[in-house]
């Protein structure tokens, strides 16, 4: 009953599905399971949706009960998914569905956080040698402090 994403659309088929969310992965799913599902609701937070325009258009145009500003509170069921409850976020009113699956597509954060900064390193390219005078004479450490700055520390 609880999925993230969706593999196949036929164990959807004839299924009564929660869809919690507002981008283009949440409607796209409405606008894929809508026509197989036997009821489809898709709550969003917000009145706007982030998803695309033509793609928002669509799901309003097909059998989606859309829920603005709802949220999930909670899922329930005996050993498998039975009943999902949501909330308006305004009013603070609950409503309890019965559903067969809850579909979750909430947030997709594509920040690379500290692998970004070694993207950069990468995109510079490898440093250049320093000369070093003091090591003209020491063959030995000239080579290692040579190894020692063509390693990336990761």
């Amino acid at each position: 009953g609880l999925h993230y994403f969706v593999k196949e659309l036929a164990p959807f088929a004839g299924k009564r599905i929660l869809i919690v969310g507002g981008g283009d992965s949440a409607v796209d799913w409405a606008n894929a399971l809508a026509p197989a599902a036997d009821k489809l609701t898709l709550i969003h937070r917000r009145d706007q949706f982030r998803a695309h325009e033509d793609s928002v258009a669509k799901m309003r145009a097909a059998p989606v009960d859309i829920r603005t500003p709802y949220e999930l509170k909670s899922i329930d069921g005996d050993g498998r998914v039975e009943k999902a409850t949501i909330y308006h976020n305004e009013s603070k009113r609950e409503e309890t569905l019965n559903v067969d699956a809850v579909l979750v597509n909430i947030g997709f954060n594509n920040s690379l956080g500290p692998i970004a900064s070694i993207a950069e390193t990468l995109r510079a390219g490898p440093a250049r040698p320093q000369r070093r005078p003091d090591l003209e004479h020491d063959p030995a450490r000239a080579e290692a402090s040579r190894v020692q700055q063509n390693v990336l520390v990761l």
